[in-house]
């Protein structure tokens, strides 16, 4: 069960990895990243929580950080912001 979830982070995570280029590049605040947005429909809750269906719908601390970096990495600032406050309260 715990490799299905990681599974779907890895998913959200290694397209973007191999698609980072050698310069920096700017990323325009309205770019749409589906993978991020599956992932985030499937396991983000509206008040930020990231629950793991395949785990008795738990939350642990590992999925609130890749969800945090997913956001920031897609430039979704509203649900950086409610992930991070959940994870903070």
């Amino acid at each position: 069960m715990k490799r299905l979830f990681a599974a779907a982070l890895l998913s959200v995570c290694w397209p973007a990895l191999a698609a980072i280029p050698a310069a920096p590049v700017s990323i325009p605040a309205d770019a749409i990243w589906p993978a991020w947005q599956n992932f985030a429909e499937a396991f983000v809750q509206d008040d930020g929580r990231v629950v793991d269906w395949t785990a008795d719908a738990r939350t642990v601390s590992e999925g609130q950080g890749y969800a945090l970096f997913f956001a920031l990495v897609a430039n979704d600032r509203a649900r950086f912001e409610r992930i991070l406050a959940w994870t903070e309260s």
